[in-house]
């Protein structure tokens, strides 16, 4: 099971099925979506305490498209965690109006140097 940190728009039944796919096989996932603000950590640390497995699950992040705080989030996980977790990568899909994003990649974890 996965844990994923959401920090942007929900996902959709369409973007869990495109994770799927690229994870190999449908999985079971359990989602926890956050407010994107300069505090977010507050929450993350409140809610995966709550986890079954708190800060030892198998993460996937689907970061905030505000830079700053993208980057603020991603640090503070990697210190919590002891590595940058892994990232969901969206992408608009350009033959869809209104316009909608798809899961196109997973940026690999990369361990703390």
């Amino acid at each position: 099971m996965h844990v994923i940190l959401n920090f942007a728009h929900p996902l959709t039944d369409e973007q869990i099925a495109q994770l799927d796919a690229l994870l190999g096989e449908p999985q079971t996932h359990l989602i926890l979506t956050f407010p994107v603000h300069f505090e977010a950590m507050k929450a993350v640390d409140k809610e995966v305490s709550t986890t079954p497995q708190g800060w030892h699950a198998s993460f996937l992040v689907n970061p905030p498209s505000h830079s700053v705080i993208a980057v603020l989030v991603m640090e503070a996980l990697s210190k919590r965690v002891g590595y940058r977790p892994p990232m969901l990568r969206l992408a608009r899909d350009e033959e869809s109006l209104p316009p909608k994003f798809k899961i196109v990649e997973i940026l690999p974890k990369q361990e703390r140097t």
